[in-house]
């Protein structure tokens, strides 16, 4: 667990708002510590204000609870409890950058299968059926994004499934031969055929 410091900014991935069934990266302000082990963040969120407790733990037990705010200003905030031993969000200091996602796009996720990779290698080898399967790959695998929440977090959609997910864990067919393109790059540098 990183050592925080009030006031400063860290980012939490693999935050897991469990009561909502909700996760993703969220950005936010240290504004208290507890001995280097926890803190509780503050954090806007749809325009109300959001204050997270976070403990190092796991979610084996998670409450949500209403809170009022301080001196002459009165905020409606919650923070969420948990009391437990492991790991439950990890805290990073670099920046990440994501893939920049709009409405409408097509997505394919990236950590359920070996499709996007099988997809890189048979766009890299120029594989000639893989113009006649791409279609039906697409129709099978793509998602579309129906809204983008913020900077890293969109809803996608396919048929009936909708789900919340970070951009780190799509991509999209453009980014797919990029990296076909950058993998082929990469084989010439090291001289292989």
């Amino acid at each position: 667990m990183a050592m925080l410091k009030q006031g400063e900014k860290k980012v939490i991935t693999d935050f897991k708002y469990v009561l909502f069934g909700y996760q993703g990266r969220v950005d936010c302000d240290v504004i208290e510590v507890y001995s280097g082990v926890g803190a509780r963040f503050l954090k806007e969120v749809n325009g109300a204000l959001q204050e997270i407790l976070f403990i190092a733990g796991n979610a084996d037990k998670v409450e949500l609870v209403q809170k009022y705010g301080v001196k002459e200003k009165t905020f409606e905030h919650y923070y969420i409890r948990v009391d437990s031993v492991n790991i439950y969000a990890r805290l990073i200091d670099e920046e990440i950058k994501e893939l920049s996602l709009s409405l409408g796009d097509k997505v394919f996720i990236t950590n359920n299968s070996d499709l996007t990779l099988n997809l890189m290698i048979g766009f890299a080898e120029n594989h000639p059926e893989l113009p006649k399967v791409l279609p039906d790959i697409q129709r099978d695998f793509e998602y579309e994004v129906i809204e983008v929440i913020n900077e890293n977090i969109v809803l996608i959609q396919k048929d009936e499934d909708k789900r919340y997910i970070t951009h780190d864990k799509v991509t999209t067919i453009d980014e797919i031969k990029m990296n076909a393109k950058l993998w082929n790059e990469r084989k010439l540098e090291k001289g292989v055929k």
